[in-house]
């Protein structure tokens, strides 16, 4: 008697699914960076509002609803730099001119409001420097330095790595070649490099690296992508690429990530990466294993992070958790930038 292999027959639909995709639930998927980054951008153009150029920054999740909503505080800055620039990314790379529309949009209604309160360049400094990179226009390197007096004060390190001071120093020197930002960046990262306050003094322990017993605290990663990492690209002194490598060889960020929960700590957690990923493409001796640390470490944040359809924690809105019922528009446009300088990688998902 002839007898239909069912069993197997099924299983291989299950397995292959629509169009030939790997669909069998529980089985990794294979899918790019630029991917991923297509359908987190979702999340971030959804929270513009149009109307007035604002995005909502902050939204809490209702595990019984299963709904999150806006709980922005009107008397917090509207820090929405790395949002605006996923989209112009995601718009650029994806071919999607209306999106790249929209964070011109953004950008332009920011240095309408820098004429009249300038905290909003200050506030926006990194997507204006992109586009002053990207296209030469005067005017975007005239709002980065409209900024200038206020970086240039006194503060205390604390203020200094919170408020990114030294990459906008960084930044501006690379963007006209005045050594006064030069100065200023490098007697900072001797200072510290001598003191090491930011470990020793600033934050808490976050967690110990296993194989080597070491310590790293919550001011460990903010201050090697805000201070270090731009003292080594402008200089091109190598002390400070050593302090940075040594770190990262020996924090094995890629294994704890999820020691980072809360917008504070998530957000320290992705200056880490993109710290790694400014290296790998600036030490050609640390580029693939750098790539790959951060790639593991975003696997990861996919895997327990991603609240999206297939994989539902809340309203499978393409959102990434930064606590567990907080999601945040800035730091999601941040981690979309990661996977965008990663967007020819596969993720397992």
């Amino acid at each position: 008697m002839y007898r239909t292999k069912l069993p197997v027959v099924i299983l291989a639909l299950l397995i292959v699914g629509v169009g030939g995709t790997l669909a069998y639930r529980g089985m990794p998927r294979a899918v790019s960076g630029l991917t991923i980054a297509s359908k987190s951008v979702t999340f971030v153009e959804q929270s513009l509002n149009e109307e007035t150029g604002y995005f909502y920054l902050t939204y809490v999740c209702d595990a019984t609803s299963l709904r999150c909503s806006s709980k922005d505080d009107p008397n917090k800055p509207p820090h929405s730099g790395y949002a605006t620039m996923s989209m112009k990314d995601v718009g650029i790379a994806a071919h999607n001119p209306s999106l790249s529309k929209k964070a011109d949009t953004v950008l332009d209604q920011v240095m309408q409001r820098c004429e009249s309160d300038g905290r909003f360049c200050e506030w926006n400094f990194f997507p204006l420097h992109l586009y002053y990179q990207a296209t030469g226009e005067q005017r975007y390197l005239d709002s980065m330095l409209s900024v200038t007096d206020d970086i240039m004060r006194e503060r205390p390190l604390k203020e200094l790595i919170d408020a990114n001071i030294p990459v906008k120093w960084w930044r501006l020197y690379e963007a006209t070649g005045d050594v006064q930002y030069l100065d200023h960046l490098i007697a900072i990262a001797d200072k510290e490099l001598a003191a090491n306050t930011a470990h020793t003094e600033l934050g808490r322990l976050v967690y110990t690296a296993s194989d080597a017993k070491f310590e790293v605290r919550s001011y460990d990663m903010p201050v090697m992508w805000a201070l270090y990492v731009p003292a080594y690209l402008a200089s091109g002194d190598k002390k400070y690429l050593d302090v940075v490598t040594t770190f990262f060889d020996k924090a094995q960020v890629e294994t704890h990530t999820n020691h980072f929960w809360g917008v504070t700590e998530t957000g320290n957690l992705i200056k880490g990466l993109e710290a790694m990923l400014i290296v790998a493409d600036a030490s050609p001796a640390h580029h693939d294993q750098y790539r790959e640390k951060t790639r593991k470490a975003l696997e990861v944040i996919l895997r327990d992070r991603w609240d999206t359809p297939e994989n539902p924690r809340f309203n499978g809105d393409y959102g990434f958790l930064v606590a567990n019922d907080t999601k945040a528009t800035n730091i999601q446009g941040w981690i979309i930038r990661l996977f965008m300088t990663l967007k020819d990688e596969t993720f397992s998902i």
